[in-house]
């Protein structure tokens, strides 16, 4: 039986096998080079006869081969070619007897031989002698190898044309009967001169001229002998030469509708290009050319693909029905699976390559593990890749089998690889990077595709099989990437098998895999051991963030949609909405889950990646952890950008098992942004409070989170501040912002002065002020400045008990390095506390009475000491003038006490005080009559601004021993006879009585029958103009019982104008009344004057006499006398 040729081909059958043999001392590459030379004359047009002839080099080709080729005339070598290599005249000449035994050995099959030596030097070459024998230094020199070799291959053809014209011409009718070798010991002649012989030598022949002219290049008379030959050989029941010439009949099928360098048809336009005209008479003609079309040829051969397939099928069984055909029915089966691949059926090729495998054929150890590669690569053409890889793993099994002495390991290794793309292992081009499926992060299933444990099979095979190589750093890749992907298939004994061998290994060979330039496998990153479920970056901590000194010059776009805006809405998720700064420590918080079921991971040097250009802006810092088996921890990786600008995070870099892994998000599915864009603003100050000594400030007791302290209505409180430049950084910008304070569910209105060195922010009782920080500007590194914080309860109302309150107070100083405030950045350092507020005292009534001094009034105010204190009460305005109204001249500067009250004490203030001059700013002189009905809401704010000025006035502050404020009573409201009796009068009336000046109600004492002049001047104290003044003497005598005497006629005589007008009186300006009392008769006498408010103009009056109007209902209008009347003088006459 022939050797087997496993990568046989249908294109064999065209092809002249030309033997080579290697004799001597020739090297490999000299050989290849030779070799190479060879093998470019697979393919020889010959001029003469114009027809293309293949050939075939091989170096194995057995004698027993050739014996084969009556039945296959393909099999047989026709030629001999020997290349050798000689140094020495002995070598040569053993050389010449060597080739001339191999011709001998070869002689009834080969037609010629050539042998071509070198390594000879050029006097051997001289010595030259044989036609065939060629000698050449080496080779290189062997430049006549064009000619040499087409000179050889030209006889062989002209040798093989003559026989197939001797065999065409034959007309014998008993000719010899063409045997295989193994029917050379069955052949018998009993049956020598049958029909039924003589069509089987016949048929055999036309088979035999068919093999021939297809070698020959003549493929029309190759189909007509083949077709000639079938019908003899059915009718002689020749199975196996029947299997032959249905074989060579697709071969010449295939060869025509494929061409021997393509695998797809020959197009029409191709088919056209080459037809030409047939001429019937050459179809019996001996001079027959390769010239016809394939259009012409197609006529003779298979028809259509289904024929096509039951011929070879028919081949195939008849093959198989000798037990001697092994070897040719297995070629058989290799040739119509790759017809059968060229015309895309798949289940027929399969079917050919299943019949392969089931035949018995006596191979070596060698052979065995070739035979089931070529039927995985076979299996891997006709796109049936699991079966190809079941047959590779069984070539790789054979490689390694128990009864060779010298187990293959590194091709077992290179054969399992082989199986990765069958069992769906992306071994070569996986680098990690898991499915987008939930099972893919958390339980490793990242395909469904083939059995598990099948997959694990080849994963361990491989593995064992690289350590035997001594390749650990592979079977270490490879072990993690089967832990990677397959462990959600391991069981709890399996996953710590592997993951125990993984470390081990890794520490034995102390190293970090990392790919190298002979790597064939790409670098496995671990995604899913462990898993990075939530990625989140963090902005700075409160006190280092940036924020925007002047939020005011943040510039926005008034376009509602632009292409910019739109863009970067796209990328918004990209984009974090917060900035860090230079230098200082940033964090992202990345959660890694662990998918194991029982092993803890440790994973070392974990650190962020960044885009290539931003690697030297920022330094990344490495952390380590222990994950437990199926849990997940939150961890944080910190960064310090070195540079202003932008820097990207794509990605983490991650240590686990010895393996360094690149994981980028953009390639997490379940992680929702592909990279990280942070802006990087300069490098700022960093400002820190001093919170011992801020702390001094506030109540020792407190157990809340924020300092707390306590104030009391009217307290004033400053707080020292202090702070310290902790950066390298001086401060050269400084300001402190109040935001609104929250007083329960109350938020005040907020007033801010932010670029003035002073802010200020007031709720309904609560004043919080700073001022002088420009004092601490610049700051130097590492140097301490004290800001001071002014703290003023004000303005709420103390005339009831009322429930403690507290607002949470926040001065938020910025501040900011030169650079960063150019471009409107800086950083705040809030400082936070909780004010409480508690009642100090309750002010019960306050009682404003006329005084008998002119432009004066009494004041008397009732309040309780509801505070912890004993509290004493004074006044930085009055005096002890105002408690004795008898001695105007006395004046001290020293504040006057008022009183001193103990816990829960009530008194009363008592006290006198100048009335309150209101001065409106009204330049109009004139008043219409509209202001006469001035809205209430108008009153209203003018008795505030009379309330505050009453305050103003008096100024009553307390103290203890540790704490002071003020009294406020301008939230206090105030009767309308409280508040009349506390403005002063428009006119300030001085009178003088016979040259005698009276300010106050007197008695004076006078002679009847003399005259006494009266002067009285009258000024306007107010701001505004009084347009007229009328006035009347008024003289009466009061009976003291209710009853007062009007009629003076015959008890008084004046002389002069009793009633006289004054017009425009100007702020400040003085009139004077004038007249001369006569009294006629003894008595007492009330000398006073009076003015008519009835022709009063000013806003000053307007406002008074609305008042009056809003208590005609309520009172008597000599409560407003006081205000219409001139000091009252009691004149006591006598005769003597």
């Amino acid at each position: 039986m022939s050797d087997t040729s496993y990568k046989a081909s249908p294109h064999n059958h065209l092809e002249i096998l030309i033997a080579v043999h290697c004799e001597g001392n020739l090297t490999d590459s000299e050989l290849n080079a030779a070799l190479a030379k060879l093998k470019r004359y697979s393919k020889l047009t010959v001029a003469d006869a114009g027809r293309t002839v293949h050939f075939r080099f091989e170096r194995k080709s057995p004698l027993k081969n050739s014996e084969w080729g009556y039945f296959q005339a393909h099999r047989r070598a026709m030629g001999l070619v020997m290349l050798a290599g000689c140094s020495t005249a002995i070598d040569v000449a053993l050389l010449h007897e060597t080739f001339q035994k191999k011709k001998e050995v070869m002689a009834d099959y080969i037609f010629d031989a050539r042998c071509f030596v070198f390594g000879i030097d050029n006097a051997l070459y001289l010595q030259q002698s044989k036609s065939e024998v060629f000698q050449f230094p080496d080779v290189q020199s062997w430049k006549t190898s064009d000619r040499d070799m087409k000179d050889f291959l030209t006889s062989i053809f002209y040798i093989l044309e003559s026989k197939r014209l001797q065999l065409a011409a034959d007309k014998s009718d008993r000719p010899t009967l063409l045997v295989t070798p193994f029917e050379k010991s069955q052949s018998s002649s009993s049956d020598n001169d049958s029909r039924n012989y003589r069509k089987k030598c016949l048929g055999r022949w036309k088979k035999h001229l068919g093999d021939i002219s297809l070698l020959a290049g003549l493929k029309r008379e190759a189909l007509q002998s083949y077709h000639a030959a079938l019908d003899l050989l059915i009718s002689a029941n020749d199975p196996v030469w029947i299997g032959g010439v249905l074989e060579g009949l697709c071969v010449v099928t295939t060869v025509v509708m494929f061409s021997a360098s393509t695998s797809m048809p020959k197009s029409p336009v191709a088919k056209a290009a080459n037809k030409q005209v047939l001429d019937p008479r050459n179809l019996v003609s001996s001079k027959l050319t390769s010239t016809s079309s394939n259009d012409e040829l197609e006529k003779f051969c298979i028809q259509t693909p289904d024929d096509f397939v039951d011929r070879y099928k028919e081949a195939v069984i008849n093959y198989s029905k000798s037990m001697h055909m092994g070897v040719v029915e297995f070629e058989a089966c290799i040739k119509a699976t790759k017809v059968m691949a060229l015309l895309k059926k798949a289940m027929q090729a399969a079917e050919f390559l299943q019949n392969a495998v089931y035949i018995a054929l006596k191979v070596s150890d060698e052979e065995r593990i070739l035979k089931y590669s070529v039927l995985a690569d076979l299996y891997d053409d006709i796109g049936f890749h699991r079966k190809s890889a079941f047959y590779r793993r069984v070539a790789a099994m054979q490689c390694v089998a128990p009864q060779l002495e010298q187990p293959n390991w590194h091709k077992c290794y290179n054969l399992l690889q082989g199986t990765l793309k069958g069992y769906n292992l992306k071994l070569y081009n996986d680098n990690g990077i898991p499915e987008n499926t939930n099972d893919t992060v958390f339980n490793g299933k990242f395909s469904e595709f083939g059995w598990p444990q099948v997959r694990l099979r080849v994963l361990y095979e491989l593995v064992f099989s690289s350590r035997r190589i001594g390749n650990n750093r592979t079977a270490n890749r490879l072990m993690a990437y089967l832990l990677t992907r397959m462990h959600s298939h391991l069981t709890e004994s399996e996953e710590k098998e592997a993951c125990s061998t993984l470390e081990f290994y890794s520490h034995k060979t102390n190293e970090v895999y990392r790919k190298k330039d002979e790597d064939i496998l790409a670098t496995l990153n671990l995604y899913t051991l462990p898993v990075a479920t939530e990625v989140n970056p963090q902005p700075l901590i409160q006190s280092l963030l940036p924020i925007l000194l002047n939020p005011c010059q943040q510039s926005k776009s008034v376009f509602l949609f632009t292409p910019l805006s739109y863009q970067s809405a796209q990328n918004h998720l990209q984009h974090a909405d917060f900035r860090w700064c230079v230098n200082s420590p940033a964090e992202v918080q990345i959660n890694f889950h662990n998918p194991l079921q029982v092993h803890s991971l440790h994973v070392s040097d974990i650190k962020l990646m960044c885009e290539e250009s931003d690697k030297n802006q920022v330094e990344c810092h490495t952390v380590s952890l222990d994950i437990p088996a199926g849990t997940s921890v939150n961890t944080t990786l910190v960064v310090i950008p070195k540079r202003s600008g932008s820097i990207t995070i794509t990605g983490y870099e991650v240590h686990v098992f010895g393996i360094v892994s690149h994981c980028l998000f953009a390639d997490m599915a379940w992680v929702s942004i592909d990279k990280y864009e942070v802006d990087i603003l300069p490098e700022m100050p960093v400002l820190e409070l001093n919170e011992e000594c801020f702390l001094q400030y506030f109540d020792v007791n407190t157990i809340q989170s924020k300092p707390r302290l306590t104030l009391y209505p009217g307290e004033r409180h400053v707080l020292e501040v202090p702070f310290t430049n902790k950066s390298n950084k001086p401060i050269s910008h400084f300001d402190v912002e109040i935001p609104p304070i929250k007083v329960k569910n109350y938020v005040a209105s907020k007033f801010k002065s932010s670029m003035s060195p002073m802010a200020l922010m007031k709720s309904n009782w609560l004043e919080i002020k700073c001022t002088g920080w420009e004092n601490c500007l610049p700051l130097d590194p590492h140097t301490s400045a004290t800001l001071p914080i002014v703290i003023k309860v004000g303005g709420f109302n103390q005339d009831k008990l009322f429930d403690s309150q507290s607002s949470n107070c926040v001065v938020k100083v910025k501040y900011s390095g030169l650079e960063a405030a150019e471009q409107n950045w800086g950083r705040s350092l809030p400082v936070e506390f909780v004010a409480t507020l508690k009642p100090c005292f309750i002010i019960s009534d306050i009682s404003v009475k006329h005084n008998s001094k002119q432009g004066w009034c009494n004041v008397s105010i009732e309040l309780s000491n509801v505070s912890d204190y004993n509290v004493t009460i004074f006044s930085a305005k009055l005096t002890e003038q105002n408690t004795d109204q008898s001695d105007d001249t006395k004046q001290k500067e020293t504040s006057l006490t008022l009183a001193q009250l103990n816990q829960d004490e009530s008194t009363v203030l008592k006290f006198s005080m100048e009335s309150i001059v209101f001065n409106e700013s009204v330049e109009d002189q004139r008043v219409s009559s509209r202001l006469i009905d001035e809205s209430k809401q108008h009153r209203i704010d003018t008795q505030r601004q009379l309330r505050q000025t009453f305050n103003d006035a008096i100024d009553l502050q307390w103290k203890t021993k540790s704490r002071n404020g003020a009294l406020n009573l301008s939230s206090f409201s105030l009767s309308v006879e409280n508040v009349i009796n506390l403005l002063r009068p428009p006119l300030y009336w001085d009178f003088i009585f016979n040259d005698v000046p009276l300010l106050h109600n007197s008695e004076v004492s006078a002679l009847v029958g003399d005259p006494y002049p009266i002067n009285i001047n009258m000024t306007n104290i107010t701001g505004a103009l009084l347009t007229i003044v009328d006035v009347e003497l008024e003289i009466f005598q009061d009976q003291y019982n209710g009853f007062r005497e009007w009629n003076m006629e015959d008890l008084v005589l004046c002389v002069g104008c009793q009633n006289q007008c004054f017009e425009n009186i100007e702020p400040g300006k003085t009139v004077e009344f004038r007249c001369t009392l006569i009294f006629l008769l003894m008595g007492h006498y009330h000398v006073r004057l009076r003015r008519n408010s009835s022709h009063s103009g000013s806003v000053y009056e307007v406002w008074t006499e609305g008042v009056k109007r809003t208590l005609s209902n309520q009172t008597t209008s000599e409560l407003f006398n006081y205000r219409e009347f001139s000091p009252e003088i009691v004149v006591v006459a006598n005769e003597s």
